[in-house]
């Protein structure tokens, strides 16, 4: 196509555009868009996929500015607005609150009491996972401790937008598991995973699988829980849509369990 791309600086790309009009750069930046959409970027230890985003801005010579100054200035501010008016969140769709470090630290805060107060661990997690449930829009979340990973827990509950029944099936069921291959990734790689499939992924056991069909859970995400290099849990959440989690995603909720770890 006669583009000349450089990078200008950290994550930003310059692309030229020779005897090109105002047209011809919008159809290069929507071919660049849909050539991103598509590309399958996979994380080879968690099998996540992970997503390109992008945010183009464009400026014309000389209709627009006579000098590159201007034309760098005048596109990197279309570039800066199509990124606020990108969607933030996966799928396409647009998260309620920002999932952030400071969304992160105000929801510690509001955890804090919760696993203060007296009362037992697991009761003390299914408190805590039902506000962040609310808090954060998730469909379920889920708590796992374990003294080791080729052990059941040795506490874990769950709070899910499902009928007890089919809750109450998950918690007897994850409380008898043993080794489970996404625990044994977590170990390994001490990174989050994205389940963008959950109804079919072959790293859940076919009762498990089962029982997220019935309560019509299409996606999860997973975030290690560490404590002095050991991994001592999970937190897990999910949601009704499928692909429903990305890196931004993935990044708030380690903040979350990192935080809750600690305390």
């Amino acid at each position: 196509d006669g583009a000349i791309v450089g990078r200008y600086g950290g994550d930003e790309f310059v692309a030229v555009l020779p005897g090109a009009d105002r047209d011809a750069a919008e159809r290069y930046r929507d071919a660049v868009l849909d050539t991103l959409a598509g590309a399958a970027l996979r994380d080879p230890e968690s099998g996540a996929s992970v997503p390109v985003v992008v945010s183009i801005g464009l400026a014309t010579y000389p209709t627009e500015a006579g000098r590159i100054e201007e034309l760098i200035k005048l596109a990197d501010s279309e570039m800066f607005a199509a990124k606020r008016q990108r969607p933030v969140g996966p799928a396409g769709t647009t998260l309620p609150r920002p999932l952030g470090d400071e969304r992160a630290a105000e929801m510690v805060g509001e955890l804090v009491p919760l696993l203060t107060s007296a009362g037992g661990l697991d009761e003390k997690l299914r408190l805590v996972a039902h506000r962040l449930s609310i808090a954060a829009s998730y469909d379920a979340v889920n708590f796992a401790l374990f003294r080791s990973w080729l052990e059941p827990p040795a506490a874990q509950n769950t709070f899910a937008r499902a009928p007890e029944e089919l809750v109450e099936a998950w918690n007897r069921n994850q409380r008898r598991a043993g080794e489970v291959p996404l625990r044994r990734i977590l170990e390994r790689t001490r990174r989050p995973i994205i389940l963008d499939d959950l109804q079919h992924d072959q790293r859940l056991t076919d009762t498990q699988r089962e029982l997220v069909r019935g309560a019509g859970l299409r996606s999860a995400l997973l975030a290690p829980m560490i404590w002095q290099n050991e991994l001592i849990g999970h937190l897990s959440v999910a949601s009704k849509r499928e692909a429903a989690f990305g890196p931004r995603d993935a990044g708030f909720l380690m903040i979350v369990a990192t935080q809750v770890t600690a305390i």
